[in-house]
């Protein structure tokens, strides 16, 4: 897994507009699979992210654990996985 801060902290990318105005975001996109609750998920953080205006005040988080829920049954799951990939991005 390639990282946000790895990316801004890569010499050989430093020229990059995206790595100098630090505007480079996480996104699960195709790992091995297409996880469908993680689908959802970033499809609201993108929005998010494209459109401010709309969705500046979408609570991710909240919005996680909830479709994390009802997918999987389980409480604080999206949580726990924006914790292990260090999504503070997603969840601020």
């Amino acid at each position: 897994m390639v990282t946000v801060k790895q990316v801004l902290g890569d010499s050989r990318l430093s020229s990059i507009k995206a790595v100098k105005n630090e505007q480079v975001h996480y996104t699960f996109g195709f790992w091995y699979w297409w996880d469908q609750a993680e689908v959802l998920v970033e499809t609201l953080y993108l929005a998010k992210l494209f459109y401010p205006e709309k969705f500046g005040q979408l609570d991710l988080e909240k919005e996680g654990a909830e479709i994390f829920k009802k997918f999987y049954g389980v409480n604080d799951a999206f949580s726990a996985l924006a914790k292990i990939l260090d999504l503070d991005e997603w969840t601020r």
